[in-house]
Parts: C-alpha cells; structure tokens; sequence
C-alpha cells in the first residue's frame, strides 16, 4: 500500500513538472517564432522598401493630421483648467454674447469690490489684469520678454493652486495699494530660469521702474486663465497705478468667480447685475447732459446688461475666432485618415495576389497555416506601429507649425498642446485594422484552395525574376526548417 501511493505520488509529481516544462517550451518556442517572423518581415519591408514606405507615409500622414489637429481643437476648446473644481467657475459675459464672448466681464476696482461685497454668500469672486508681455529683467540680468499678471488676493487660494515652492499671493498683500512688491512665477519659468532651485525664492525681478521680491512658484500645469497666453509672473494688483483704484470709467479687471455649495449662476449673477445696473446709473446721473431722455438712458443701462457663464474651460479670445474653423479642420483630417486607410487597403489587395504563390509555396513544403498567419499579423502589426511612431513624429512637428497659424501676430499664442492617448489609441487600431484585414487577406483566400492550382495560377511579383524566385523560394523552406 505504501508503495502504491509513492508510485502515485511520483506520477503526479511527474505529470506536473512535464506540465510546467511544457508550458515553458511553449513560451519559449513562441518567442522564437516571434524572432523569426520579426526578421522575416524586415527582410520583405527590405526587399520592398518603397512598398513599405508608402504604407508607412501614407497611415503616418493621417494619423499625424488628426493628432495634431485635435492636441489644438483639446487645448483650445475641450480642455478644462488645471485647478480645484474647475466645473463651479463662472464669469460674466454680455446678456446677448456666449461664453466665449471676451466681453462683459471686466470692472472697475470699485465695482469689483461691490460686486464682491453683494455675492459674498453666493460665490467668491476674483479679480486679474489682462496678461500682457513686458520686459523683465531677473536678479539684475538683461531684460527678457515675460507675460506678467496682477491678480487679487485671493486669486490662488479660490483656484485651489497650491505652490511647489515659498508661498503664494494672499489678502495680506493686496491690502495696502503700493506697498507689497511681491511676485509668484509659474512652474515653467522656476525649471527654465532657475532650474527648479530654492534660490529662486527671494529673488528680484526688475520691471516698469519697480523691483519685485519672488515669493513663491505656483504649482504645474497651472499657467493662468487666458488660454493662449501662458503666464510668467503674478503681481498683486495693489502694485497697480493709484489712479487705478478711484477712476469708476477704467474697467482694467476681469472679474471670474467660484460658485458656492448649491448655488446656480443665474443666482449668483443676480447681485452681480444690480451691482452693475447701480453703478451705470449713478454715473449717468452724473456725466449725462441735463434733460437727457429717460429713452436713452435704459438704453444704454440695457447695453451693459451682463450674465453669468460657465468658465472651467478658462478665458480666450482665440475661440469665438477658430471654434468653427477648428471643428471643420477636424472633420477634413478625419476624412484624410479614412483615405489614407482606404489606399492602404487597396494597395494591400493589390499585393495580396502576388503574395499568394509564395504562401501556396510555404504550404507545399510543410509550414503550417497558424504559422503562416502569424507571420502575416507580425507583418502587419509592424506597419502600423511603424506608421504610429512616424505619425507622433508628424503630430510633434505639426501642432506648434498649427498653433502659430492661429495667431500670427506680434505675440502668439502659446498652447500646452499634447497628444492625446485615446485619439492616438483609436488611429492606431485603425491602421492596425487596415493592414491586418488586408494583409491576412492571402491566407485567407487559400484556405481552402488547392494547392497545385494556387502554385500554377499564382503570379510573380512585377519585375521579378526566375533566379530571385528560386533563391526566395530557398528561403522560405530554409524559414519553415527554422
């Protein structure tokens, strides 16, 4: 009995191990067929490297287009802003315009403090200059052009950016006009300038006849709220000109706000307009000629009627000028992919039967039809990876060429374009699709044909000739003995 189970147990123990030796030899016999078909579809792309190439350029080209379109189309109009719930941001925008309308939302700063003081409980509003380039000279150096911004308070704290380094701008520094020469600069500057050291803190940046003590670096991506323009350096608006702070008719500020817990837009820009009606009433009052019609008067209060509008996606002037543009450009490529795979495939087709006399010659000498067909996916599968890497080149080089376009001008826009990995995902098993339908489409077709018939119907490639076709032919068996 004792012996019976030993035996029984060596058995099994055997059973297993053969078992994970045969896993093994599997696993390893895979990967040396996968060796095999590698180097025999560079030695075909070799042999026909105009062929492959042309596969290539072409699925390359309509990947490229559509990647580099839509990186612009996703930064310009789909993004959302990196900062903390960007969906509960609102800004105000002209009661007939959109939210892409760059109108309706600046104020002066003693109506952004009205406005402030009447949405208190419905929403936290800040307040920012347009950017705009300027010469900034750093720790003394030769002044370089730099996109500066003077916002509130309380700007970063509603935005939810965090610094990287020091601290950022806060109420404190924005209480006093003139007297807080402080500065925040972005992520990019802090790597470009200062190779993201500590000394960055505390160092002096020279512009518009003042000095600036850097105070802190705001956290990445955050680059401000224009989209187009990437800002370099932030200045509490306190450092503004003093005329600033008492001239009613200078609306220098845009005004952007966070929603409370709640609270709708159309609620939170109810105090907004009765602050705006009451402050163009008043002033009416006081500059309109004696005796002007009441007529005219709502008129003009009806022009500065203002509303609130969703502000995740940021603030551009970029937008309302290239929406449609962009939207048409994406369905142009879109179909300059479809054509480019739809070439491929009748290039593919056409090459498919000069491709069947050389399958029907690998199955006469004994190689396997799972053999065959995973020599034709590795194929395949190598154009279109061939064709995806070409393509993120096209992509890299097109999107800056793309962006330049949009605004050609003294300053140009500057986008955070990248590529976006489910656009490229779904080119890619686009060409995949392609080649892989077209290119097992020879194996398919001798299925179930007969092999003599396929050897003597089956065609040359063009220009080939009888020693190559030998040679190719020696090959192929000396491929399947392998």
């Amino acid at each position: 009995m004792s012996n019976d189970r030993t035996r029984g147990t060596r058995i099994e123990v055997g059973v297993v191990k053969n078992s994970k030796d045969g896993r093994a030899a599997r696993r390893i016999n895979g990967l040396s067929h996968l060796a095999q078909d590698l180097r025999y579809a560079i030695r075909i792309f070799r042999r026909a490297p105009a062929f492959a190439g042309l596969i290539v350029f072409m699925l390359a080209l309509g990947m490229g287009a559509n990647l580099a379109v839509f990186s612009v189309t996703d930064a310009l109009l789909l993004r959302m802003l990196p900062v903390k719930d960007p969906a509960s941001l609102f800004r105000m925008v002209r009661a007939s315009g959109t939210g892409n309308d760059s109108g309706g939302d600046s104020a002066s700063y003693v109506l952004y403090r009205e406005m402030q003081k009447r949405s208190s409980q419905l929403a936290d509003l800040i307040a920012c200059q347009p950017a705009s380039s300027v010469a900034i000279g750093l720790n003394g150096a030769q002044p370089e052009r730099l996109v500066e911004q003077a916002v509130s308070g309380n700007y970063f704290r509603v935005l939810g950016v965090p610094p990287v380094a020091g601290r950022l701008i806060s109420a404190e520094d924005d209480r006093a006009p003139g007297r807080n020469a402080v500065a925040v600069i972005s992520y990019d500057l802090w790597t470009s300038r200062f190779d993201r050291s500590e000394r960055a803190i505390g160092s002096k940046l020279q512009f518009e006849n003042r000095e600036f003590n850097v105070i802190g670096v705001a956290s990445a991506p955050f680059s401000g709220l224009e989209v187009g323009k990437m800002v370099d350096v932030w200045t509490p608006i306190s450092m503004a000109p003093a005329g600033n702070f008492t001239d009613d008719h200078n609306f220098w500020l845009r005004i952007m706000g966070r929603l409370k817990p709640g609270v709708t837009i159309a609620q939170a820009a109810a105090p907004l307009q009765a602050a705006m009606n009451d402050t163009m009433l008043e002033d009416v009052r006081q500059h309109a000629p004696p005796g002007t019609p009441n007529e005219i008067i709502q008129r003009f209060l009806a022009g500065m009627r203002i509303k609130g509008a969703p502000a995740g996606g940021g603030i551009s002037y970029l937008r309302r000028q290239y929406e449609q543009p962009l939207q048409v450009m994406m369905f142009l490529v879109g179909l300059v992919l479809l054509t480019a795979c739809s070439n491929v495939a009748n290039i593919l087709l056409a090459a498919a039967s000069a491709r069947e006399r050389e399958i029907a010659i690998r199955l006469s000498v004994g190689a396997g039809r799972r053999r065959i067909v995973q020599q034709l996916i590795t194929e395949s599968l190598l154009l279109a990876l061939l064709a995806a890497a070409t393509g993120l080149l096209f992509a890299h080089w097109g999107s800056p060429i793309l962006v330049r376009l949009l605004a050609p001008s003294a300053e140009p826009a500057k986008l955070a374009t990248g590529i976006d990995v489910r656009l490229l995902g779904f080119t890619t098993l686009l060409a995949m699709l392609t080649v892989l339908i077209c290119g097992l489409l020879p194996a398919l077709r001798l299925a179930g044909a007969d092999m003599h018939i396929a050897l003597k119907s089956g065609t040359r490639p063009t220009g080939a000739r009888t020693g190559r076709s030998e040679e190719h032919t020696s090959e192929l068996q000396s491929h399947h003995d392998l």
